[in-house]
């Protein structure tokens, strides 16, 4: 019996996912059908276009966090619009997550 399909049924959880964790752990779990989501940050800086594209073809959603680098990508005259298209095309199926702690890491 999958685990994480016990778990929806209760309709306590909507979603069993991981965020920052190793690809090995990430692995591991996946085999075991423990997860079906992942979370990770991917901009130019910290590249995880392997990780995702792992992850993806084993059927596991990911979202993909801080594209802008805390806004220093944008700060650095990066165009938003050419960043989020970047990462959209790669990963036409990855949901990209925006946020901010802080006003200063979205003002550009």
């Amino acid at each position: 019996s999958n685990l994480i399909e016990e778990i929806m049924k209760t309709k306590k959880v909507y979603r069993v996912g991981l965020s920052n964790f190793p690809i090995e752990v990430v692995s591991k779990l996946i085999k075991e059908k423990l997860i079906d989501l992942v979370q990770i940050e991917h901009n130019e800086i910290n590249n995880n276009q392997q990780y995702i594209l792992t992850c993806q073809n084993k059927m596991i959603e990911c979202w993909v966090y801080r594209p802008f680098l805390k806004g220093d990508l944008i700060r650095s005259g990066k165009n938003p619009k050419e960043i989020i298209r970047s990462i959209h095309n790669l990963f036409p199926k990855a949901k990209i997550i925006f946020g901010a702690t802080k006003l200063e890491q979205i003002k550009y």
